[in-house]
């Protein structure tokens, strides 16, 4: 197998030499060197950069440049073309674990190198790309390629960016070869494929991968010598370690059914994999539009979410700003015949301590606002230091014992309220904002506050603007 590195011993003496330097000078090993693969373990022997590459089965992150194992590629280019066999090549594109935003293992660059084309080497360029879903396979793979394919959905980090990948036309002619995708994402882009020579190349046939990079090579190694290299080099085969395990028809009958039974199993966690990331980027987003505005919001998104949190755990929610303007507090929530007027207000920093006077006004004057609908009481729902990270700011609104021992209303921060509500704890929610557990819950609201229909059982999202 020949790899566009150099091998582990020269990078040990390399560092030896850099360990004065300071980190920023220092070379870094690729990552292909860098994991510490067991090469052994799937029947492979690498020859690096400075090794004899004449019979190697396959190539790793080839280069065309001269430190990167020019004429070990040419080498195996060449033996490949003199036994009649399909050369085939593997380059990634990824994130790297020194923190460089985005680079390529074999060079810091956005494109994968094809230097079996002479000038026209960097002719497929990458660009890095974050998916809130994980990509599909492509329309009619080959059993090979779709292994390849599914192998590469399980194994991709979720946290981690993809690659498109893209043709570039050089200056001078079109683009030669074939490309074909292996994975595309919804708009079309194609995060995974192969280009194949079509002709293009007088020294041999080609197939050339270009993937994302994966947490580890492993499963690219395993495929190699599992599928590609018996499926598309076969008298390349007979050189790997384990060429009679792998070969179908060197198998027992018992060996060949535990193989299959594997590829279903693989196949449907896949796709059950993809159902699961489906329902939860559905659930994300659902739970985005309570988090966000309950956790750093303002004003009617603010409104909206705590109505939300509200209507969740079975109380009935009236905006009474759509109605009477200012004059009256933000929300009526009513269960059981119970009314209470719910303020909400928020403060970047500490919340003052006057914001208790807006509800214990709005409990003096409603009965001049409404006679015919009397209240029990008022809560004051405050997303407080929404600037800083939920987890760092105070669990409660108010701090000073002799404040807290006088209030008059219940006091509720929003991190308690979400917290309430992301359990879902219906019972601790109404507690929080006074509602007896023991209420019933038939509603006594007016009929004037539901007109035109009942404004209690209006969908959430039209007591007012919602943000996303």
């Amino acid at each position: 197998m020949h790899v566009g590195a150099r091998p582990p011993s020269w990078w040990d003496e390399r560092e030896r030499l850099q360990a004065a330097l300071v980190p920023g000078d220092r070379e870094e090993r690729e990552r292909v060197v860098s994991e510490g693969l067991d090469w052994a373990s799937v029947g492979l022997r690498p020859r690096w950069i400075g090794d004899d590459t004449s019979t190697a089965i396959a190539a790793i992150e080839a280069s065309n440049f001269a430190d990167k194992g020019a004429d070990e590629w040419r080498r195996f280019q060449t033996g490949a073309h003199a036994r009649g066999e399909r050369a085939l090549y593997i380059s990634t594109i990824g994130p790297t674990p020194d923190d460089v935003p985005f680079r390529s293992v074999f060079g810091r660059t956005e494109h994968v190198e094809m230097p079996y084309l002479g000038p026209h080497s960097r002719s497929i360029c990458g660009d890095p790309i974050r998916l809130a879903r994980p990509p599909r396979l492509a329309d009619d793979l080959t059993s090979t390629d779709r292994d390849l394919a599914l192998r590469i959905l399980n194994e991709h980090s979720e946290d981690v960016e993809w690659v498109a990948f893209r043709p570039r036309r050089p200056q001078e002619g079109g683009f030669i070869g074939t490309w074909t995708p292996l994975l595309i994402t919804p708009d079309a882009k194609v995060v995974a494929g192969v280009w194949r020579d079509a002709g293009a190349c007088p020294e041999g046939q080609i197939n050339h991968y270009m993937l994302p990079a994966l947490p580890s090579y492993l499963p690219i190694l395993q495929w190699l010598t599992e599928r590609a290299v018996p499926d598309l080099v076969p008298t390349a085969a007979a050189r790997l370690r384990k060429y009679v395990d792998a070969k179908p028809c060197l198998q027992t009958e018992l060996e060949r059914e535990l193989t299959s039974r594997i590829a279903i199993i693989m196949e449907q966690y896949g796709k059950e994999k993809l159902d699961l990331e489906q329902q939860l980027d559905a659930a994300r987003r659902a739970a985005r539009l309570v988090r966000d505005p309950l956790l750093f919001g303002m004003g009617e998104a603010l409104e909206d979410a705590v109505a939300r949190v509200l209507i969740d755990a079975d109380v009935r929610v009236v905006r009474l700003d759509e109605k009477f303007g200012t004059v009256s507090a933000d929300l009526l929530a009513e269960r059981g015949g119970r009314r209470i007027l719910v303020e909400v207000k928020s403060a970047s920093g500490n919340a003052s301590e006057r914001l208790v006077d807006a509800p214990l006004k709005h409990l003096r004057t409603w009965p001049q606002v409404k006679p015919d609908v009397p209240v029990d009481g008022a809560a004051l729902i405050v997303n407080h230091q929404h600037k800083r990270p939920p987890a760092e700011r105070s669990s409660a609104v108010y701090e000073r014992e002799a404040f807290v021992d006088s209030l008059e209303v219940p006091v509720v921060a929003t991190l308690q309220l979400f917290d309430a509500w992301r359990r879902a704890d219906w019972p601790e929610v109404r507690a929080l904002i006074g509602f007896p557990s023991e209420l019933p819950t038939t509603s006594t609201i007016a009929p004037e506050f539901a007109e035109p229909g009942t404004a209690s059982r209006r969908p959430w999202w039209r007591f007012g603007k919602t943000t996303e």
